[in-house]
């Protein structure tokens, strides 16, 4: 409904301009709030609730034997998920919270003393902030995944059983090269 109201079709460049004023001003507040600064917030808190009921639920009584060993196995796994948690969310609200305030700015940036040039770079960086904003879910997911110990193992016998996997198919072809001659 606003872009009825607040919004003009100028037919010289075809372009559906905003002009500046109250609403546009405080939208982009209410994205900066919203869409960034609510949802890193209620990430977590989620976040470290779910961590703390995972230390409630796990029974903490055992042979004594195996204490040491399972005190440090859950202080590690707690360390990892608070860093998970912790990453994601400063992440997200630093990424969501770029395309918001780039937003802003432009809407309080006085355009009429800019020439095209200045336009197009304000522009430019306003699509990539935008962008880096919406690519903050998708970074700190990544991160956390190529992050952890289990990922970077896994990789690393991956591409040992395939150096092996080649070396192998070396030796076969000098071998059946040995047999022709």
């Amino acid at each position: 409904m606003p872009i009825l109201i607040f919004f003009t079709i100028s037919s010289q460049p075809a372009i559906c301009l905003g002009q500046p004023n109250l609403f546009q001003k405080l939208n982009g507040f209410f994205i900066l709030i919203v869409w960034s600064l609510i949802p890193s917030l209620t990430m977590f808190i989620f976040g470290f609730l779910t961590i703390r009921h995972i230390q409630q639920s796990i029974p903490r009584v055992h042979n004594e034997n195996i204490i040491i060993h399972h005190q440090k196995r859950t202080k590690f796994i707690d360390r990892q998920l608070i860093q998970m948690t912790l990453m994601q969310s400063i992440l997200f609200g630093l990424t969501s919270a770029a395309g918001a305030i780039g937003g802003t700015f432009n809407v309080l940036d006085d355009n009429s003393r800019k020439n095209a040039l200045e336009l197009a770079e304000q522009s430019l960086i306003g699509n990539v902030l935008s962008f880096v904003g919406l690519f903050g879910p998708c970074l700190s997911f990544y991160s956390c995944t190529l992050s952890s110990q289990l990922f970077r193992h896994e990789l690393m016998v991956l591409l040992h059983v395939r150096k092996q996997h080649e070396e192998g198919d070396v030796t076969d072809a000098l071998t059946m090269q040995e047999r022709i001659n």
